[in-house]
């Protein structure tokens, strides 16, 4: 689900070459289809292509996608110049860190929300290639040369007078802060929208870890998979409370289960099942309200599986 909007510099951005940045064909930019480790290859994959450090970027649950974190251009002149090419790079500061320093899941719905409906993502293409947008060929080597220099704190006055947000869509009657305030209306139910389809997709991985491991026997791999999946739902699932416990405390206590004698894999994995299975019930009717919401409202809300 995101806000609808028809009016703007569509055109434009449509018009202008795109490119991946951790991302690759297929990948959606707020919830993953079904495979959740979309979440953690895509943080892998953006970090070697930018060159930078996992300290430096923001992984939420409602952005498939690592949001930065820097505050001065300077902390990031090392990154690699072609990055800067992806908007993600140019919104502004305040969309991407909090008074903590990181970004949260509201700000990244917003900025998820934001580039989807400016167009400048597609889950085929990838991102919108900002540099296309100045008229700069960011493969150029000087144009690299001067986005290096210019990261490095030299002035530039294109990249000094670009604004983003200019190539960013609102009906003529809503200010700058309609997406985010939109964000904060719906981020519960966006939130618990989040838990199903995760749930959802751990739950498939899990049966098909279990299976292999009927036809194989190998106990080894299937404590790895599950020790990974319990470290995975203890960040995805943060905040859900289940029988009294928060779902972080719950993969904490199974977690030690897994090199306890007499407790076998599959075991642990029967309860984990369990924990899937009172998760997408419990969040269903968050994603049937927001479905709703898209079909009976269509005028302000539009479907998407970004």
């Amino acid at each position: 689900m995101e806000p609808n909007v028809q009016s703007g510099p569509d055109n434009l951005v449509s018009a202008t070459p795109r490119r991946h940045l951790g991302t690759m064909p297929g990948d959606n930019l707020m919830l993953p289809s079904d495979d959740v480790t979309v979440y953690t290859q895509i943080f892998y994959d953006f970090c070697e292509a930018t060159g930078l450090e996992p300290h430096q970027l923001s992984s939420t649950r409602l952005s498939t996608v690592p949001i930065p974190r820097f505050t001065d251009r300077r902390e990031i002149s090392h990154m690699n110049a072609t990055s800067w090419a992806n908007p993600l790079f140019w919104l502004p500061q305040e969309w991407r860190i909090n008074e903590e320093g990181y970004c949260n899941d509201t700000m990244s719905l917003r900025i998820t929300w934001e580039l989807s409906m400016a167009n400048m993502y597609d889950p085929v293409d990838g991102f919108t290639d900002v540099l296309q947008l100045m008229g700069l060929d960011v493969d150029d080597p000087e144009t690299q040369q001067r986005l290096y220099q210019w990261s490095a704190g030299a002035s530039d006055p294109i990249f000094d007078s670009f604004d983003i947000t200019g190539y960013l869509n609102r009906p003529d009657d809503q200010d700058e802060d309609w997406i985010a305030d939109i964000a904060i209306e719906e981020i519960e139910d966006m939130l618990r929208a989040s838990w199903y389809v995760n749930a959802t997709g751990l739950t498939k991985m899990l049966d098909e870890s279990v299976t292999e491991y009927e036809n194989t026997a190998d106990e080894i791999k299937l404590q790895k998979t599950i020790a990974a999946q319990l470290k995975l739902s203890a960040v995805l699932f943060d905040g859900l409370v289940y029988e009294d416990q928060d779902a972080k405390d719950v993969m904490h206590v199974l977690r030690p289960m897994l090199d306890q004698e007499g407790i076998s894999a599959v075991s642990v994995a029967m309860v984990l099942r369990e924990f899937y299975a009172y998760v997408e019930d419990a969040n269903q009717p968050s994603v049937e309200y927001l479905v709703n919401e898209m079909t009976d409202e269509p005028q302000e809300l539009s479907a998407s599986d970004q």
